[in-house]
């Protein structure tokens, strides 16, 4: 059985493009949306590498219980602590949604929100609104998808998902919208990013079976592929054609920090910014509720300053993270871990 790679530049972009969220929904009005396209990038690139383009790829049953083992204890303890934080802080009440309260709730319990049934907008703790895009995205690819895809079909399939949103939108900020009244444009994004990331992951193998380049030659492309990136993020370009262009520089980036061999690649491999995207769910998952409790307190940008309020509020939700990863999200992986060891066991037992 073929061993995974742990790409822990990877685990350090991520801890990067969470901030960028938690910072993006403290302040808006530039483009830290285009954080979730790493996120879908890295989706695709990483089941690429441990699951989709392996020999030994789990059956139907197992793929399913383990990303739902992965995504969907830290997901309900985001909607229970939303949900009590809000009715703490309404004095009993709930939150009221055009699409309706209870079903859209009970759309979050079995990850059926944002896959088309809540057209007038996101609900309850909107950020994991890509929670359900990503479970349904892996579902469509691993049960529709031929099983060993050819890679250009994966670029082609990827580019004609950006084009229906680009004709249908103009912009890659798209969640909740609905195409031609019954496609759910987040799902489209999710899965168009997933197809690229995917993309990615071969060329990388294609250059890993080849000449390796040198550390300063991925420096320099890492350094200029951000040279051309961060303008975007600075000049606050949002919500249009940049988009896009955006999302070509960051799967460029995605491919040159996969040689992990520049200096950006080394820093991202840092124990900080890997401990940070290893926490990286829960602090996506968590932060919009401990905002709304620090707004509830009067602690926000016009009464502490924005350095501060954003020091004290990144601090403070990387703590709460840290504990909602090692008191739950970790526990619930050795549970998974050890059933199916179990599973395994009993069916070696059982014999033919």
């Amino acid at each position: 059985m073929r061993q995974n790679h742990f790409f822990r530049a990877f685990e350090g972009l991520r801890g990067v493009a969470v901030l960028s969220v938690v910072i993006f929904h403290c302040t808006y009005g530039w483009p830290g949306y285009l954080a979730v396209e790493c996120f879908m990038l890295l989706s695709g690139f990483v089941l690429a590498h441990t699951c989709l383009d392996r020999s030994d790829r789990p059956d139907g049953k197992e793929f399913v219980l383990r990303r739902l083992a992965r995504l969907y204890p830290i997901h309900f303890l985001g909607i229970l602590a939303y949900a009590l934080v809000y009715w703490l802080i309404h004095d009993g009440q709930w939150p009221s949604y055009p699409d309706g309260t209870l079903f859209t709730l009970l759309q979050h319990l079995t990850l059926l929100h944002n896959v088309g049934f809540n057209p007038h907008g996101l609900t309850w703790n909107f950020p994991d609104w890509c929670v359900s895009v990503e479970l349904w995205v892996n579902v469509i690819v691993f049960f529709v998808l031929p099983l060993r895809m050819k890679t250009a079909h994966l670029l082609l399939i990827s580019l004609a998902a950006y084009l229906l949103i680009f004709n249908n939108s103009h912009r890659l900020g798209v969640h909740h919208e609905v195409y031609w009244g019954w496609l759910a444009s987040g799902l489209v994004r999710g899965f168009a990013g997933f197809m690229l990331g995917w993309f990615v992951y071969r060329i990388h193998v294609e250059l890993k079976s080849g000449r390796l380049i040198s550390q300063w030659s991925a420096t320099f492309m890492e350094l200029l592929i951000l040279a051309c990136l961060v303008p975007i993020f600075w000049l606050r370009l949002q919500d249009g054609e940049t988009d896009f262009i955006a999302l070509g520089l960051m799967a460029l980036l995605l491919l040159v920090l996969s040689q992990e061999r520049g200096a950006v690649s080394q820093i991202l491999s840092t124990s900080v910014a890997v401990y940070l995207g290893r926490i990286s769910y829960p602090i996506y998952i968590l932060h919009i509720t401990v905002l709304d409790i620090f707004y509830q307190n009067q602690w926000h940008a016009g009464t502490l300053g924005l350095p501060l309020f954003l020091a004290e509020f990144i601090v403070t939700v990387v703590a709460v993270s840290s504990l909602a990863h090692h008191w739950i999200e970790e526990p619930c992986r050795r549970w998974y871990g050890r059933y199916r060891q179990n599973q395994q066991l009993t069916l070696a037992m059982a014999g033919p």
